[in-house]
This record gives C-alpha cells, sequence and structure tokens, in this order.
C-alpha cells in the first residue's frame, strides 16, 4: 500500500509539474522574460493611480483593458528603449531633478498641475513645492505616492528628451543633396495630357495565371509584411422584444404609474430605486439635462411643482416623472474650508470634542469680525494636511457635488461664513462662500424609467436557434453554407489583433478574440460555445490564422490579383500608345485615334502632389515637371493608366529654392521621423507577446 500510495503522489507531483512547465511564458522582449506576475503588479498600480486621479472608485471594462494596454506600451518603451540609453549614458542627475521641481527650469508637466500653482496668481509656486519635500515625511501616504509617480513622469520624459536630441542631431543632410533636390523643382511645367485610363480596358481583355500572380507575390514580398492576426468570421442573432414582450412591459408601466401617484415625497426615493432602471437621484438639475429621454425637457418645464410628467416612451423606455422642488439655483459652487478636527480622528489629533466645538466657535467668530482674514485662519488653525498647497480652497465644483456642504453653500450668499458640524463626528467645518455662477431654474425630480427588453422567453428561444445553428456546423465551410442558407449575414473581422477587446458590434469580444488566438486553434474551427454580447448570440468560426512576418501567397492571393490585372492593362494601354504614336506626333490627333481628350496641367513642378485632374500620379509629376525641353514625351505608365504628355513650356519659377535652406528643411523633415523611430526599434526587438493566453 506505501508503494502504491508514493507512486500516486509522485503521479500527482510529476503532472503538477508538467503542467507548470509547459504554461507558455507570459512576454519576453529581446530574451528578457516578462511574468505575468510583474505585470499584474504593474497594471494594478496603474488601476490605483488612475482610481486617485480620476475619482472613481470602479473601472469599466474598458477602462481596465485600456489601462492594461497602456502598461505593456510602458514596458516595450522601458526595455526597448532602457537598452538604448544604458548605450548612449544618458540619466537624469538628482541636481537636474531638483532643477525641474523648485529651480529655474521647471518641467512644463509640472506647471500643468494645480496643485503646485499659486491659486491666486496661476502660477507655479517652487516654493509651495519645496516646503511639500521639506515636509514629505509627514504627508498622507496617497500624496507621498502621487509624488513618487510624477517625479518617475518627470525623470523619464526628461529622459527621452536627451535621446530625441542625440538623434535628431544625428540627421545630416548634404547641402550638394539639397542643392540637387532644389534644381528638380526649379521649373514650372504647362502640357497637355492625353490620359488613357485602367477602365477602358475590360477584365474579359486581360489573362492573368497563376505564374503572373506568383511573380508579383516573389517581386514585392515586403509589401505583405503581416503582424500575428486572425480573420474571423461570424453571424449575429438578434436578441429583440416580441410583441408580448412590449405589452407586458406596458402593462407593468401601468401599475407602477398608478402606485407611483400614491407614493408620498418621504418613501419616494426608495420606490424610484425598487422599480426603476436607474436610481434615484435627489440633484437639482435643469430640464435639458432630461433631453435624453425625447420630450421629457420640454414636459418637465410645463410640469409645476409637486405634479407629474405622464408616462411616455421614448427611445425604447418608458419613463415617468413627479417634479418634486423647483429653484433658482447656480450651476457651479465655490468655498473655502478650515478643518478643525477631534481625536475621533487619530493620526495624532489629540483634541477633544468639546475643545474642537470651542476652536470652531472662537474661529467662526474671529474670521466674521474680520480681525483674521479667512486664509491667515486657514494657515494658523486647519488641519488640512493640503493646505500649504490650496490655502484651504475647494475649487469650483458642479451644484449637487460638494456633500453635505452643498444646500448650506447655496443658502450662504457670496462672502458668507458658516460653521458646519461633520456628520462623521470627525470635527467641524468653518466654510467661506467664495463664487457662485449666475442661477437657472432647476428641479428636483423623481424619475422611472423601464427599458423596453426582450423577456427571457425570447432570449431563451435565441439563444436556441443560435445553439442548434452552431449544433449542425462543424467547421468554416458548414458555417458559411448554413449561414448562406439561413440568410444570416456573415461579418468579417479579417486581420483582428491578439489585443482587442470588441469586433464589429461586438464591444465585448474579448473571448472569441482568445479563442481564436489559442495556440490548439485551426483554420476552419467553430468556436465551441455560442457568445452573448449587446443584446445578441453569436457563432463564431477562424477563417484563417495570419502569422507575423511574410504572409503566404494563398493569403494574398485575393488581393494580388486585382494589382496585377492592373499592371497588365498598363502594358497594355502603353503598347496602344507607343503603337499609335509611331505614326502620329500630333497629340490632338493621336487623342483622335484613341479615342480620347485633350486635357491640360499648369504650373506643374517636382514638389506637386497632384498631377492636374488625375490625382497623385508620381511617376507622371516626377518625368514631366523634369522634362529638358518641350515637345512629346514617351508615353508613361501611371498607377491608374497611361498618360502620353506634350510639354508645351519650362518656366524657371520666380522664387528659386536655395540648396543650402532645402538641405535644412530636409533635416528638419528627417527629425519629425523621430516619432516613428520607437516603432522601428520595436520592429528589429524580438517580442513574443502572449496576453491572449491570459487575459
Amino acid at each position: 500500500m506505501a508503494v502504491v500510495g508514493i507512486a500516486i503522489i509522485a503521479f500527482i507531483i510529476g503532472d503538477v509539474f508538467k503542467r507548470q512547465n509547459s504554461r507558455p511564458d507570459f512576454a519576453k522582449i529581446d530574451g528578457e522574460t516578462i511574468l505575468d506576475v510583474t505585470f499584474d503588479t504593474k497594471v494594478k498600480e496603474t488601476e490605483e493611480r488612475f482610481k486617485r486621479q480620476s475619482g472613481k472608485d470602479q473601472l469599466t471594462n474598458d477602462e481596465s483593458f485600456q489601462l492594461r494596454e497602456q502598461v505593456w506600451n510602458e514596458i516595450l518603451e522601458e526595455k526597448i528603449l532602457g537598452k538604448q540609453y544604458e548605450k548612449l549614458g544618458i540619466t537624469v542627475t538628482d541636481k537636474e531633478m531638483e532643477d525641474m521641481f523648485v529651480g529655474e527650469f521647471i518641467h512644463p508637466y509640472l506647471r500643468q498641475i494645480p496643485a503646485f500653482n499659486d491659486p491666486n496668481t496661476g502660477q507655479y509656486n517652487a516654493q509651495g513645492v519645496a516646503q511639500f519635500l521639506r515636509n514629505f515625511d509627514q504627508q498622507p501616504d496617497e500624496q507621498k505616492q502621487t509624488w513618487l509617480d510624477i517625479e518617475t513622469y518627470v525623470r523619464q520624459s526628461r529622459i527621452l528628451e536627451k535621446y530625441n536630441l542625440i538623434m535628431a542631431r544625428s540627421f545630416y543632410t548634404p547641402k550638394a543633396m539639397g542643392s540637387q533636390i532644389a534644381a528638380l523643382g526649379a521649373n514650372d511645367v504647362d502640357a497637355r495630357v492625353v490620359a488613357l485610363s485602367t477602365q477602358t480596358v475590360k477584365d474579359e481583355e486581360i489573362k492573368v495565371t497563376d505564374e503572373d500572380l506568383k511573380n508579383f507575390y516573389e517581386k514585392n514580398k515586403n509589401m505583405f509584411k503581416q503582424e500575428d492576426a486572425r480573420d474571423i468570421d461570424f453571424v449575429m442573432f438578434p436578441v429583440i422584444p416580441t410583441q408580448k414582450d412590449m405589452d407586458d412591459i406596458a402593462d407593468s408601466v401601468g401599475n407602477v404609474w398608478s402606485e407611483f401617484q400614491n407614493v408620498e415625497d418621504e418613501y419616494i426615493g426608495s420606490y424610484v430605486n425598487q422599480v426603476s432602471d436607474r436610481w434615484y437621484d435627489s440633484t437639482f438639475m435643469k430640464a435639458s439635462d432630461f433631453a435624453e429621454y425625447m420630450g421629457l425637457d420640454s414636459a418637465i418645464e410645463r410640469t409645476s411643482e409637486g405634479k407629474f410628467v405622464n408616462p411616455m416612451l421614448s427611445n425604447q423606455t418608458w419613463v415617468m416623472a413627479k417634479v418634486l422642488k423647483v429653484q433658482m439655483r447656480p450651476d457651479s459652487l465655490r468655498a473655502s474650508a478650515i478643518h478643525i478636527l477631534n481625536n475621533n480622528v487619530g493620526e495624532g489629533v489629540t483634541r477633544s470634542e468639546a475643545e474642537a466645538a470651542s476652536l470652531a466657535d472662537s474661529v467662526e467668530a474671529l474670521v466674521k469680525s474680520g480681525k483674521m482674514p479667512f486664509e491667515e485662519a486657514v494657515m494658523q488653525f486647519s488641519d488640512d494636511p493640503q493646505k500649504n498647497e490650496t490655502f484651504g480652497d475647494l475649487k469650483w465644483a458642479p451644484d449637487g457635488s460638494m456633500g453635505f456642504l452643498n444646500e448650506k453653500i447655496i443658502e450662504t450668499p457670496v462672502g458668507g461664513v458658516f460653521k458646519y458640524e461633520r456628520p462623521d463626528k470627525l470635527g467641524y467645518m468653518i466654510v467661506k462662500v467664495t463664487g457662485k455662477t449666475p442661477e437657472n431654474k432647476k428641479y428636483r425630480v423623481a424619475l422611472i424609467t423601464r427599458k423596453i427588453e426582450a423577456s427571457e422567453d425570447t432570449y431563451n428561444a435565441v439563444s436556441d436557434k443560435a445553439n442548434k445553428f452552431l449544433a449542425n456546423c462543424a467547421n468554416h465551410d458548414q458555417f458559411i453554407s448554413l449561414a448562406q442558407s439561413e440568410n444570416l449575414m456573415v461579418r468579417n473581422a479579417d486581420f483582428t489583433p491578439s489585443n482587442v477587446k470588441s469586433l464589429q458590434g461586438i464591444s465585448e469580444a474579448r473571448d472569441i478574440v482568445r479563442w481564436a488566438f489559442d495556440e490548439n486553434r485551426k483554420e476552419g474551427d467553430v468556436m465551441d460555445k455560442v457568445h452573448e454580447s449587446d443584446n445578441n448570440c453569436i457563432v463564431a468560426s477562424l477563417k484563417t490564422i495570419r502569422k507575423k512576418g511574410i504572409a503566404t501567397f494563398e493569403q494574398v492571393r485575393s488581393y494580388i490579383e486585382p494589382q496585377v490585372r492592373n499592371e497588365k492593362k498598363v502594358e497594355l494601354l502603353a503598347e496602344k500608345a507607343e503603337k499609335a504614336l509611331a505614326s502620329n506626333k500630333d497629340i490632338n490627333s493621336f487623342a483622335a485615334q484613341m479615342q480620347a481628350t485633350v486635357d491640360s496641367v499648369t504650373a506643374l513642378n517636382f514638389n506637386s502632389y497632384s498631377f492636374g485632374m488625375y490625382g497623385p500620379e508620381m511617376k507622371a509629376i516626377g518625368k514631366t515637371a523634369t522634362a529638358k525641353k518641350t515637345g512629346m514625351l514617351k508615353p508613361i505608365k501611371g498607377t491608374y493608366g497611361v498618360y502620353v504628355v506634350y510639354v508645351d513650356a519650362i518656366t524657371p519659377r520666380a522664387e528659386q529654392i536655395d540648396g543650402a535652406l532645402m538641405a535644412q528643411q530636409m533635416e528638419m523633415e528627417s527629425t519629425q521621423k523621430l516619432r516613428s523611430l520607437f516603432n522601428v526599434l520595436k520592429d528589429r526587438a524580438k517580442i513574443v507577446d502572449n496576453r491572449v493566453l491570459f487575459y
């Protein structure tokens, strides 16, 4: 028995290690492994920072996804550019950092942070920042972390600035090259043109063979570089409310309307939360704030206080409302506050509740009497740890967003001061109202909404239909055939990368994308379950697996064929043009023979972007603009046709471009390409990205 037990344990342990060893790396960048736990830690830090900055407690799925992408890009930059910085010896010293925060060369990013600016002048307050740093150890942990985040950003920004400066100075354009380019654009050319469009050649006149396609593919392989991607086809079964669903909802709305009219105002908030799709909001709002429901805004304006807005159907939603109060109120408020806390707070506050109350009374009397300016009282008495940066200013805030202070600020005139006991029993606030915007008519409304949605029975019927479809298609060919027989639209998500969360018409498609990128997936597979998103049941199939590198011939065949056919049309037209010109040197006669028209281009030069009415035909522009003499040119093979050109005049441009200036301009244009330098380095790096297997 012991031997059997040991064997079983060994098997289990071995299986565990086997599964662990077979697990793919999360990512690799130039051979350096990036662990999933490292990535997760950075994501959590970034999410917490985003919450602090946005004031949110929870993130949406979109926000979480975008932050994960942001962290991945930051890691790429850190690893790829970090090697460049190390090779070049680029660093930022502590003295530089000090100079960017409190010295002569303040970093531009810091000037954009309101907390670092003097509230009176709006200018950067270097002294206030220096004082914050001297008291850094006494700052709250959240402020410390925010500061460290800012430091990191400023340091990395400065390093990147140095790197870009070095790269910019590495670009050089010789004056001789500038002079040569300037000479090419020295003349303006007027010419007559006969365009032989490829559209005049029927497809049936051109024979395209497999050999033609493969030759084009071999000669132009670099055109077909691709990233790792998938072509996904899918059909959607929309879950739409039936007439019975709509009738049932209308009956339910009628019952709610009868009850709603008999609910006392004291309990109306609770009732709304029980029966409505949206929570009760006691905030005073303008009628226009309800415009998302067509007609509701004007209905509220017509309704007096205490009266009801009858049920109405708007945007597939039933709405009804009661106007609880009507007031003239400002849109925004501003105030300053002195915080006087008691020992219920902890964190070093020893003042008793009675002592806090007494001090609050004294400070209120002091500022109301005018014996001490409010801002001075803030600095002397307030327990706010941010008072050195804010001077007690609570900033402008929308009406309704100032919590327990909101209504008292509304009641108090600008310049007025009041004392307020905190409802959390942590002390008192002495508040001075410093600003209000002009008043508007506003309404406190109890709003009930009931969206028209499909019932569970309807949803189950659609789900059954989608599952039946899925059960009858084992591969992509059957998937397409069945969709056609049932008149279902097959939607295409070609070239889908691994790092997307949505597809055409599907906001939450991450499960489909992860399925398509599974390492065991094969072309032609059909997803083994129905996906649900946006009131749709979705069946997906993997049409094509595109591996990073050069696309296969079969993958690009359909893209190549039109190009090859077009090239053959151009060749055919060029042969016809040359044959006609052999016996006819007059452009008007040539046009008549080819059943074409004579058009003109004027003031054409080497820097032109368009060949008259024919658009960006660059070969035609180049050969015409650099003609050495007037007369007929050889037929020019363009992208959209063949152009026969007769140069009528070559005129030196009034303003000649200096070669040295052209060289400088070319150099500046080169430095602008620094924005794409990271992408070049990224393409050269060896990156293994398996995030799709984890998220």
